[in-house]
């Protein structure tokens, strides 16, 4: 019986030890690990792991520190690959991206296009409030004396310009310098509202010359203002034609395009009678009435007939914030500029419009590169010819074409573009 108990006792130990290997085993150091560190965070005695069997301590552990190691190799690594993270998304958020901007917030540009225009209409009202006109006139749309005095030497203008106006307070008048090669040959005074003999006296004076050595061009008041609207309609009849040829291109319902077309002509057959306060309130409401035909029925043609009104408020705005007297050369400059500005708002609408492949924003890319090489390309011919003809009637169409241009960039790649973009996202 003794015997028996005593291999019982062996066989019971033995067990137990194989117990205690597989429950060790089962601790891998990580767990051993923290239970360290929270016990040293609670600032414990490491703790003896005993397992005794019938009272008697059969092994002993001891938790080592080196547990620690396994942690920060482990853990350390994560943390330098988060932190190497983070500047790279605070880089990503911070930078700015046009493209991304001109792609997802088109509205907003959108909408400060139409911001820029109403503030150029503010300026042209109060122009009109201020002078009677919407726009600086040279002699030639107002009436007045022009005289031509050649000079050997270079002069200063705003000398000459003072001086005249010493001797003839109140009066309009304008001093401008003509050029040759790069030299003044003659110098250009225009004035309205004084006597031709009065101030060809003064030129005289002032310049010791005597009459015939200069030229003289007096234009009527009513000349000059008969003139004036005459240009004026041929730009109106010209925007009429422009967007009836605009809405018969891009409209696909045979019923709205006759009646444009009738409208349209009816318009320009009354705006020839211009005194008829009749006529005129007529011809505003018919007007009307042809805006809401395209914008309800055809989009695209009121959005690149609305990119080319833009374009002409804006530029007119801008040459009289710059103080620049208008000629009948900046009426044909402003008759270009509308051709200019349908160019490439036709070339816009009709890639987006006729052609199906790709997205919408693709389509509007391809519009933008061949449109912005045109501009680019027609912008450096017209700066060489500015710089570089002394002609003041070339001068001032070049003039107006280079900010009609620039203007044009801003309305027909952020106006025109949005507005078709809004087009086709709420027709799909």
């Amino acid at each position: 019986m003794a015997s028996m108990s005593e291999e019982l006792t062996k066989k019971e130990e033995l067990d137990a030890e194989e117990q205690i290997e597989s429950i060790d085993e089962e601790f891998s150091a990580e767990d051993i690990a923290e239970d360290v560190i929270v016990e040293e965070d609670v600032q414990k005695e490491p703790e003896i792991l005993v397992k005794a069997v019938k009272g008697q301590p059969v092994v002993q552990k001891e938790a080592k520190p080196e547990a620690k190691k396994p942690l920060t190799q482990e853990k350390q690594p994560a943390s330098r690959i988060q932190t190497k993270k983070l500047p790279s998304v605070q880089e990503t958020n911070s930078s700015f991206s046009f493209k991304a901007f001109y792609e997802q917030k088109y509205k907003l540009l959108l909408m400060i296009t139409f911001i820029i225009l109403l503030l150029a209409i503010a300026q042209i009202a109060l122009q009109y409030r201020q002078t009677g006109d919407f726009m600086y006139k040279d002699v030639s749309l107002r009436g007045g004396i022009s005289i031509t005095v050649p000079i050997s030497e270079d002069v200063n203008v705003q000398e000459v310009k003072d001086d005249l106006l010493r001797q003839m307070p109140g009066a309009d008048i304008s001093v401008r310098k003509l050029l040759r090669a790069g030299s003044p040959f003659a110098l250009t005074i225009s004035a309205s509202g004084v006597d031709t003999d009065a101030l060809q006296r003064e030129v005289e004076q002032l310049f010791h010359v005597k009459e015939g050595d200069y030229s003289v061009e007096v234009v009527g008041s009513a000349i000059g203002q008969s003139f004036f609207q005459q240009t004026f309609k041929a730009i109106i009849i010209a925007f009429l034609l422009m967007g009836l040829v605009v809405f018969l291109y891009f409209c696909e319902v045979t019923k709205p395009k006759v009646i444009a077309a009738i409208l349209t002509f009816i318009i320009i057959g009354l705006s020839g009678n211009t005194g008829s306060k009749i006529s005129l309130v007529l011809s505003l409401a018919l007007f009307l009435y042809l805006l809401y035909i395209y914008i309800t029925v055809s989009m695209p043609s009121f959005a690149v007939i609305l990119c080319a009104f833009s374009d002409i408020i804006v530029t007119l705005a801008i040459i009289n914030l710059l103080g620049v007297r208008l000629s009948t050369a900046g009426i044909a400059g402003f008759l270009m500029l509308i051709g200019y500005s349908v160019d490439t708002d036709i070339l816009l609408s009709t890639r987006v419009l006729k052609n199906k492949e790709g997205k919408v924003l693709d389509r509007v890319y391809g519009a933008m590169t061949t449109g912005m090489t045109m501009t680019l390309t027609t912008l450096a011919a017209v700066s060489v010819t500015y710089f570089i003809v002394q002609s003041d009637v070339l001068r001032q169409i070049m003039f107006i074409l280079i900010i009609g241009l620039f203007v044009d960039i801003l309305y027909t790649w952020i106006q025109n573009a949005g507005i078709i973009r809004w087009f086709m996202e709420k027709r799909s």
